[in-house]
């Protein structure tokens, strides 16, 4: 193809004069679509309050539990993976913070971390952390002050141990209805939790993941399941369930965690 001599020459320009600009650069743009997604969730302020009686420290625990969610979000899945995205612009601006948390600080705070500051949401909020588990997550139901596995608690128990499908560790979360007072319920969610553990060891003994296991034991004082969980699979179903016998009752699953 041949050009003409407009299309190739032009007119000689004086030097031209450089300006640098002070940009900042990101590289998870797409951060801003969650910006306003955590503002309509109101997740900060659901986050301060799970954290509200554990104050006096720099980086608030709030917002660390945040950068953990973005952390998740961003794709990746190792603490030290945080260094990918430690100067980026956005993400401070998101997490309102000028410098973010090392992976030292990072890990310190996990260890931290106690069951309160979970547990001790209200109702809604603390049930919602439990609905993407819906559709691997079992209910094993007690009767009123029994700590007891019946057959059908078993059962649930074992179909729910062959669930593994790659995930991480088997999370067993018990707790007790608003009967009796609370040093009670909290005795009797313990021994409830330890009776899943029992279970499994008995019926398979000697499998290596039963040190992935983990027990948590709520009592009454900790935010109560809702009728809504009745529906969910559970060792009674089909048996008449109210808002006090979901709660006597060990919540089972395998979850993915990998930090």
């Amino acid at each position: 193809m041949k050009y003409s001599r407009r299309e190739v020459r032009g007119k000689a320009y004086a030097t031209p004069r450089l300006k640098f600009e002070n940009q900042s650069l990101t590289s998870f743009s797409g951060l801003v679509v969650f910006q306003q997604f955590f503002a309509l969730l109101r997740l900060k302020v659901r986050l301060a309050r799970c954290f509200a009686h554990q104050t006096g420290k720099v980086f608030g625990r709030a917002i660390l539990f945040l950068q953990l969610v973005l952390h998740l979000l961003l794709g990746y899945r190792e603490l030290r993976e945080s260094r990918y995205y430690q100067d980026d612009p956005l993400v401070k601006r998101l997490l309102g913070l000028r410098r973010l948390p090392d992976v030292a600080t990072l890990s310190r705070m996990l260890k931290e971390a106690d069951a309160k500051s979970v547990a001790s949401l209200t109702g809604d909020d603390f049930n919602a952390l439990f609905k993407p588990l819906q559709n691997r997550a079992h209910i094993i139901q007690y009767d009123k002050d029994n700590v007891i596995l019946d057959d059908g608690g078993m059962k649930e128990v074992e179909e729910s141990w062959a669930e593994k499908r790659g995930a991480s560790f088997y999370f067993v979360v018990a707790r007790a209805s608003t009967d009796g007072d609370v040093a009670y319920n909290t005795d009797l969610s313990q021994q409830r939790a330890q009776a899943v553990y029992n279970h499994l060891q008995s019926k398979f003994t000697g499998d290596e993941d039963l040190k992935k296991v983990g027990l948590l034991w709520l009592g009454e004082e900790y935010a109560q399941l809702g009728q809504d969980f009745c529906t969910w699979s559970r060792s009674r179903d089909g048996v008449e369930c109210t808002d006090k016998e979901i709660n006597r009752s060990a919540f089972v699953a395998w979850i993915d965690c990998a930090i």
